[in-house]
């Protein structure tokens, strides 16, 4: 009896290292396994307002779309804001019949020191109204992952298109 107490403490002990190392190695596979996927749908929920059971693979590739169209109509939006900026910039520069040589000298005086600068209003506001803008990625298509505020990185790490882990 005095005997079989510190043996069956001693067999405890060791019962309990082999739990806990057991333990720790599942907690690892797991954690590589989901590779922050549970922590990421985590934090797209509370950016949404959702509730993460209803974040799924389809409401991802729904953004996915949604994302695409989006950006589609903001480069065409941009590729339309440049050509007519493009057109107003043509029209408003002079041709050989514009040129009038009867300068007086407070005007030649004045844009002798470049007081005189013509361009056209076109030419500020776009870089005035797009500046600021965020155009980077909400969702990587790669992996499905949502992606770091204001960067082409997923919050795996990924940059955008790729999937790495």
């Amino acid at each position: 009896m005095l005997l079989g107490l510190p043996l069956a403490w001693l067999g405890g002990y060791f019962l309990d290292l082999q739990l806990k190392s057991a333990i720790g190695k599942k907690k690892i596979r797991d954690d590589m396994i989901d590779a922050g996927r549970y922590k990421a749908v985590g934090w797209l929920a509370a950016q949404m307002g959702m509730r993460p059971d209803e974040i799924t693979l389809a409401t991802i590739r729904k953004m996915n779309k949604d994302y695409v169209i989006v950006k589609a109509r903001m480069d065409l939006e941009l590729a339309r804001r440049e050509e007519a900026r493009k057109a107003a910039h043509v029209r408003q520069s002079p041709s050989s019949d514009d040129v009038h040589h009867d300068y007086t000298p407070g005007v030649v005086a004045a844009a002798g020191l470049g007081a005189a600068t013509a361009y056209t209003s076109v030419d500020e506001d776009d870089d005035y109204y797009d500046r600021g803008q965020s155009y980077s990625p909400a969702v990587n298509p790669a992996n499905g992952m949502p992606m770091v505020a204001g960067t082409y990185v997923d919050v795996n790490g990924n940059m955008f298109g790729t999937d790495t882990f």
